[in-house]
């Protein structure tokens, strides 16, 4: 999937995705987010939980980053996956690839 975060008269416009727990207890985040365009100042990565971050990442032209977060949620909470726009207002070759799988342990049988 991906995210195009955007910026205008000075203000961000992040890319949100959220997700919304049906299930209490450890998850195990893992993914990656990939810019492939060479130009433009990078973008931001991050990650909330109930509103508090617990990721924060800059993402630099062609660069890459893995996700590999354990993290424990309740049922109900929120896990909002945001893609800004970088260090300034300037999205111009922002659109980034974000992919991220959110694991559950397996019930014992």
């Amino acid at each position: 999937m991906g995210a195009q975060p955007s910026a205008a008269k000075g203000a961000q416009y992040w890319a949100v995705r959220r997700w919304t727990s049906t299930v209490a207890g450890p998850v195990h985040l893992v993914g990656d987010v990939e810019r492939g365009d060479p130009h433009g100042d990078g973008v931001g990565c991050n990650i909330f939980l109930d509103g508090q971050q617990v990721y924060s990442k800059l993402i630099p032209p062609k660069g890459q980053e893995a996700i590999d977060l354990n993290i424990t949620v309740k049922q109900g909470s929120r896990l909002d996956f945001a893609i800004t726009p970088g260090p300034g207002t300037d999205s111009s070759f922002d659109s980034t690839g974000f992919h991220v799988s959110i694991l559950t342990p397996t019930p014992p049988k």
